[in-house]
């Protein structure tokens, strides 16, 4: 793989924040409620599938994906240092799948972006090991009531199943984010 150029930085750049941006604004957007707040990651890794892959087809460089999760997971440590470490251990599976597609197979690259899924379901991963700090944290911020709703919702196997549902989320949306960047930027010679 040729290595990183100044070029390859500026796309990286713009398009981790672009979907950075994207992330905050979806995840604000689905925490006025606690129900949709739990299901937000879903959702957001849904919508974001186009920003991902027109990113995977301007950067198809080994490293790309990492620095999106780090940069990624700079804004899931609001929460602890957990979502971090599992928002950059789902970028490292990513990347390790995009090496063995040769950072041009597209159906590494789909199943990458369920891994992304899971990351950005990781804030929500400190609930496993410090439920009490986060429900503290969320009384906090949006009230007792929230914080009660969210801990009688969001049992460990309820989150279980969220974050396999954020996999699958993210797998559907890459396959419909494909179709959208060869139907719509493929045409207007954008990728």
């Amino acid at each position: 793989m040729k290595n990183f150029k100044t070029k390859d930085y500026i796309f990286a750049g713009a398009f981790a924040a672009i979907f950075i941006v994207f992330i905050v604004v979806m995840m604000t957007i689905m925490s006025f409620s606690p129900i949709t707040e739990l299901f937000g990651p879903c959702i957001t890794a849904i919508i974001g599938g186009p920003i991902f892959f027109l990113y995977v087809t301007k950067v198809p460089k080994r490293g790309a994906l990492l620095i999106l999760s780090i940069l990624m997971s700079l804004i899931m440590i609001s929460t602890s240092i957990l979502p971090m470490a599992v928002c950059i251990a789902v970028g490292l599976i990513a990347e390790i799948l995009a090496f063995i597609g040769k950072y041009s197979s597209k159906n590494m690259y789909t199943l990458a972006y369920g891994f992304f899924g899971i990351g950005i379901m990781s804030p929500f991963s400190i609930i496993f090991v410090a439920r009490a700090t986060y429900l503290a944290k969320l009384a906090q911020f949006y009230g007792q009531a929230y914080a009660d709703t969210v801990n009688a919702i969001a049992s460990n196997t309820v989150l279980i199943g969220l974050f396999i549902l954020a996999f699958i989320s993210g797998l559907i949306r890459a396959f419909l984010g494909r179709k959208i960047l060869k139907k719509h930027f493929e045409k207007a010679e954008i990728v």
